[in-house]
């Protein structure tokens, strides 16, 4: 028996414009971040451990990220090692994960890449009980749910299966379901597509792609300030 949810899946460019709008973001800030990342992957040499590329991709596309919002009022957070970015109104956080060969693929159902922990599924249970995603859709008799916090995540997969057109696929997606014992994402509420990016002008980007190493990252459990 399918006991998926329904996955609301925006890749129209007005939907993806439109939806990273209400969320302060903006599709040229995502792209800047995910290729901020790519050129740190470019820069590693040949005599560093053949994992560390990955790693840096995901630790600079954070970077990345924080240099195209930060000064727009987010702010950022570590917690237990997790590098958490939280929005202005603190009503969600983005995080950055590497995701398998269905991240970015309108029909594709992409999950994690690297196994997650408990907090990641409690983050996961706090998106399915938090109400609306976008206040301005609830009906004046209604209000949004308060002091809950949100995680997206920033899902991106460097797919170098044809060595000469690796591409970068990546999406902002609201997850609704995690297993615990395999430590992955299993569905998603919103799946907002991102644009893929050509990487064939960087033909270095082939000599460093080995998977990523298992980043152990857990999403923490943090509510708005009063």
């Amino acid at each position: 028996m399918n006991t998926q949810s329904v996955t609301s899946i925006l890749f129209e460019q007005d939907d993806v414009e439109s939806s990273l709008r209400q969320l302060g973001l903006t599709k040229s800030k995502l792209e800047d971040a995910l290729m901020w990342g790519v050129q740190e992957r470019l820069n590693c040499g040949p005599l560093l451990p053949t994992t560390f590329p990955g790693a840096a991709q995901w630790a600079y596309t954070i970077e990345g990220f924080r240099h195209q919002v930060g000064a727009d009022g987010w702010t950022v957070e570590s917690h237990q090692n997790l590098p958490v970015t939280i929005a202005p109104d603190e009503s969600f956080a983005i995080v950055v994960y590497t995701g398998d060969k269905d991240t970015g693929l309108r029909h594709g159902h992409p999950t994690n890449k690297a196994k997650k922990g408990l907090k990641a599924q409690q983050a996961v249970l706090r998106n399915t009980k938090s109400g609306e995603l976008f206040p301005e859709t609830l009906q004046p008799q209604q209000e949004p749910a308060k002091n809950v916090l949100k995680t997206w995540v920033l899902l991106y997969h460097l797919d170098a299966t044809n060595p000469k057109q690796p591409v970068l696929r990546s999406e902002l997606s609201l997850p609704s379901k995690f297993d615990q014992k395999l430590g992955k994402i299993l569905d998603w509420e919103i799946r907002i597509i991102l644009d893929e990016i050509d990487l064939s002008d960087d033909p270095e980007i082939v000599k460093t792609y080995v998977d990523e190493p298992e980043i152990p990252l857990d999403i923490p459990v943090r509510r708005k300030t009063a």
